[in-house]
């Protein structure tokens, strides 16, 4: 009841003041008298906002307040509108009737206040006889409450530091996702290792079609580095015919998804053109969104000597075919085999009688014969050129994958006379896709199951907040006011030692409240959703001394400051980083010197922070310095943890927590930050915030 009283009473001092400072100005249009009017409407709102939490569960007293507030904030409205004519030397302006206005208003908020007061009166009554029948016990019992009092506070102390341990280790969950993407990204170091043994040309590109990876025969048959390739290289190795096509199918599968296939020439080391197919698929994650591609190249130079080769007679190509690594097959026009080569009858073991006409079924593994038999006899009857692949079974019983591509030959009527066939086994191609995809299937049930993980840790780091500032502080605050009141009421009564006890239980209750609420801004640096928006750093740093305008004027301090720049970032976050790094300059400064606080701003290159940070562009280095009382350069990372103090709590205030904050929002702004210390000299905190944030309205 006392401090709802004292706050109501300071909501009308201020006004009082702000009132009589403007008639002195009106007076004598001396600025000095308006002192007292600065401010003024701020601290009533800091009132306001106390009272508010005090009568929360008076809903008299709330519409009471409520209807005040109103008045109040008219009444500054008049006092502002009054002042700008003032200021514009509009004095004729001024009339009498808004000055009587302003006085109804005035008596309008004097009655307000009294009928508040009142209220309060009558609650202090009631509270009062209460208070009377229970004067009657002995100091022994308030002793005994007292020391029952100092028990709460210490088992809410520990339950609290027990609690904060939980939810600290929460907030590192978001270090498991770093920590999962590591061992994800080592796995995938050995696994490109595994593509230096395939001879094939393995790539890899982002969603958009960029690409990111070139296995090193790929650069080792282009002879080129993997920046050329990605610096349009691979453009330039593509022979100038087939380039259009290969960027409209690419483009294509771009746009859909599609699987990427097509035969082109591309340029060997020597200068040469070689025949190629390249195949690219999308990977995609459980919700069919598209995560990158993979795509190989494999060479069929001879495949295209041997369609070039039937043009000059069959007899010819059949000898050839005998020299070359791929198995081949000549068939009739109806898909009747008549004819392989020597390898193919080196690698499966037969005869040409075993294999004549549809023997070729039985070297092809059982679970697939009915699906290529299907496809086969679809692909005689169309007449086109295709390709399928399948499993061979090799004379010593291993079962390989063989892509077979067959070509039609037609008689000048356009009718099929035969159709000529190769297979390249690409067994060690197969693999290597099948196993890059199941990498990349595991590593997004990985960030999934993380991402789950985190989202938990963040629901559970919500609901500490909630207990923290209800739960905790409720009878926290029972503590605060009953200890006061019984000081307040019966203190001449009690002993020196009495008294002591109280007000270290009045004094640890501070403590406690300042530490659950510093724990609060660290949590909700945490977890606030970060949206960007353009932020010019000047204002925000405005807005910073006028919420230390006090502490600056009680210390004389000197702050100056270059120009700020103007970046995306979150502003509430940004007053917040200004206000404890200027707090600590004003906290730690020397009894016997002028603090000196100044702030630097200058935009510096990606090399300057380079390995400290996960963003490229440019950043800006702010650099606030001051003439305080410094630090050893060697606790530098110390003073950025949580609970962490150089000073003892009664040589310094504070909790702990301060520079914690400072250190999640500029990483939450993609930045770092630095300290430099001497002790007796001052300090200096560096923060690099980076200048490519997304605006929310970007």
């Amino acid at each position: 009841t006392n401090e709802v009283t004292n706050n109501i009473v300071e909501v009308m001092s201020n006004l009082k003041d702000a009132e009589i400072g403007q008639r002195g100005y009106l007076l004598t249009d001396d600025s000095v008298f308006l002192q007292p009017f600065i401010g003024a409407e701020q601290r009533s709102n800091s009132s306001f906002a106390v009272l508010g939490s005090i009568i929360s569960d008076n809903p008299r007293q709330q519409e009471n307040l409520k209807k005040l507030k109103t008045l109040v904030d008219e009444k500054y409205l008049a006092l502002n509108n009054n002042l700008i004519l003032l200021k514009n030397n509009h004095h004729n302006l001024l009339s009498d009737s808004a000055l009587h206005r302003d006085k109804i208003k005035m008596d309008e908020v004097r009655k307000q206040v009294a009928l508040m007061l009142q209220e309060g009166d009558r609650l202090l009554v009631e509270r009062t006889q209460v208070q009377d029948r229970t004067a009657a016990i002995t100091p022994i019992f308030l002793l005994v409450l007292s020391l029952f009092s100092i028990l709460v506070i210490t088992l809410f102390f520990f339950r609290l530091q027990k609690e904060t341990r939980e939810r600290i280790s929460i907030t590192e969950s978001n270090m498991l996702l770093q920590e999962a993407n590591q061992l994800i990204e080592v796995s995938e170091i050995r696994f490109r290792t595994l593509t230096e043994t395939i001879p094939h040309m393995i790539w890899t590109a982002t969603p958009d079609g960029k690409k990111n990876f070139f296995n090193k025969y790929y650069l080792d048959y282009t002879g080129l580095s993997f920046e050329e390739l990605n610096g349009g290289g691979v453009k330039k190795i593509i022979f100038p015919d087939d380039l259009k096509k290969d960027m409209q199918l690419w483009q294509h599968s771009l746009e859909t998804g599609e699987d990427f296939n097509m035969e082109k020439r591309i340029r060997h080391h020597d200068g040469t053109y070689r025949w190629h197919i390249s195949h690219g698929i999308a990977q995609k994650d459980t919700h069919g969104n598209i995560t990158g591609w993979i795509g190989s190249s494999t060479e069929i130079e001879d495949q295209k000597k041997i369609e070039e080769v039937l043009a000059k007679g069959e007899e010819q190509f059949r000898t050839f075919a005998n020299s070359i690594q791929n198995l081949a097959w000549i068939a009739n026009g109806e898909g009747w085999i008549y004819w392989y080569n020597q390898r193919w009858f080196d690698y499966t073991g037969t005869t040409l009688e075993d294999m004549e006409g549809w023997g070729w079924q039985k070297v092809h593994h059982p679970d697939h014969i009915k699906k290529v038999e299907a496809f086969v006899k679809e692909a005689w009857k169309k007449g086109e050129t295709f390709e399928v692949t399948f499993l061979l079974r090799r004379h010593d019983g291993e079962y390989r994958w063989f892509l077979t591509r067959a070509l039609p030959v037609k008689d000048a009527n356009g009718n099929i006379e035969r159709w000529i066939g190769t297979n390249t086994d690409i067994t060690e191609q197969k693999n290597f896709t099948e196993e890059l995809q199941r990498k990349v299937h595991e590593r997004t049930q990985e960030l999934e199951t993380k991402n789950h993980e985190l989202e938990n840790a963040n629901a559970e780091l919500a609901s500490f907040s909630y207990v923290a500032s209800h739960d905790l502080q409720e009878p926290l605050r029972k503590i605060q006011g009953f200890s006061k009141r019984i000081i307040d009421k019966d203190g001449e009564k009690f002993s020196y030692t009495t008294k002591d006890y109280f007000n270290r239980i009045i004094a640890a209750a501070n403590r406690m409240q300042n530490l659950i609420e510093s724990l609060l801004s660290f949590s909700r640096t945490n977890t606030a959703e970060l949206v960007f928006v353009k932020t010019d750093l000047n204002q925000t740093l405005n807005e910073v001394k006028v919420t230390l305008h006090e502490l600056i004027k009680e210390k004389n301090a000197v702050i100056e400051s270059q120009q700020l720049p103007t970046l995306n970032a979150i502003p509430i976050q940004m007053h917040q980083l200004f206000l404890n790094l200027l707090s600590n300059s004003l906290k730690y400064s020397k009894h016997d010197v002028v603090p000196l606080i100044k702030i630097s701003a200058e935009k510096v290159t990606i090399n300057e922070v380079a390995g400290r940070v996960n963003q490229d562009g440019t950043f800006w280095k702010i650099a606030i310095s001051d003439n305080g009382i410094g630090f050893e350069q060697q606790y530098e990372d110390k003073i950025f943890e949580l609970f962490q103090r150089l000073h003892g709590k009664t040589e310094y205030e504070g909790t702990g927590i301060g520079l914690a904050i400072c250190k999640k929002i500029v990483q939450a702004h993609n930045g770092t930050i630095t300290a430099t210390g001497q002790p007796g000299i001052g300090s200096t905190f560096t923060f690099f915030l980076s200048d490519n944030n997304k605006s929310l309205f970007s």
